[in-house]
């Protein structure tokens, strides 16, 4: 039995027209594909309370064999503008070979500890590594202030601590402080 006879509609007519244009399989060549049904069997469906819990036990006792199955050794994804020192901490944390990148849930990419190293290797200068400071990203994103507006900030936040400002009470904060 073949995929064909499975999930085409009219198979017979589909295999005479192969057999009239061979050339046409030429281009789409077909694979032949054994599929074996095996009707499930349930032991647990026929046994006692007992049975069933000395059969689970036995079921867990199971040696498994993980060589045939195919677990991912990435089982984490980047979004596209993740920094040098997040991806290393990632990287150090999960103990993998290489991450996914993702751009708004499509995959663009694939990087791996190797052009990570390269990439925090090139980073390095004779001074040491080019490091931002935490929140640089967040700091570029709202304006910018010269050195001096900070200083004035600074300055005026100086006078306010060391000129106390008279505050108005209001009618809660004084019956707070009666009590």
């Amino acid at each position: 039995m073949t995929l064909r006879n499975l999930f085409c509609a009219n198979a017979s007519a589909a295999e005479s027209a192969e057999e009239e244009n061979p050339g046409a399989s030429e281009k789409h060549k077909s694979k032949r594909v054994r599929i074996s049904v095996v009707e499930e069997f349930d032991p647990v469906s026929e046994m006692t309370p007992s049975e069933v819990m000395e059969w689970e036990e036995r079921q867990l006792d199971q040696l498994v064999n993980f060589n045939n199955c195919k677990i991912d050794p990435a089982p984490f994804q980047l979004v596209e503008r993740t920094s040098l020192h997040k991806t290393h901490t990632i990287f150090s944390l999960l103990g993998v070979d290489h991450a996914y990148v993702t751009s708004i849930g499509r995959l663009i990419g694939v990087v791996t500890l190797k052009e990570l190293r390269k990439a925090i290797e090139g980073s390095v200068t004779a001074k040491g590594a080019k490091v931002r400071p935490p929140l640089a990203s967040f700091r570029d994103s709202t304006t910018s202030s010269s050195d001096m507006e900070a200083t004035e900030i600074h300055q005026l936040w100086d006078r306010r601590q060391r000129h106390s400002i008279p505050r108005e009470f209001s009618p809660s904060e004084s019956d707070d402080k009666c009590q």
